[in-house]
């Protein structure tokens, strides 16, 4: 997935996310899940440069569904770009970049998401 942020650092109130005292603990269930939805934010703010934690399950869920498209779409458009360069007809590559923006498209409707 790209990156906006600086990798080497983290958001102020992540390291407060992850203790133990800010997670729900009625159940180890709901302990595992506050972690995951933590993990999950820290991935989203990696790409917006914001970090929330989600407001409800819907939102994380959301959230979830929204960086597994993103994965698939920045691979699709990897893999785009290879073919792009070994390809040596301009009508091909002109679909190839007809793909390309509608892919950035739908990254950026994905990104609206997190």
């Amino acid at each position: 997935v790209w990156e906006r942020s600086n990798t080497t650092s983290v958001p102020d109130n992540f390291r407060a996310a992850l203790s133990l005292s800010a997670l729900p603990s009625t159940s180890l269930l709901t302990l595992y899940q506050g972690w995951m939805d933590v993990i999950v934010s820290f991935q989203a703010w990696r790409v917006t440069g914001a970090f929330a934690l989600p407001r409800s399950p819907l939102q994380a869920e959301a959230r979830r569904e929204a960086l597994a498209t993103l994965a698939q779409l920045d691979a699709e458009v990897t893999r785009l770009r290879s073919e792009a360069s070994r390809t040596t007809q301009v009508a091909r590559r002109a679909d190839i970049n007809v793909a390309l923006k509608r892919l950035r498209k739908a990254r950026a409707a994905a990104e609206a998401n997190l």
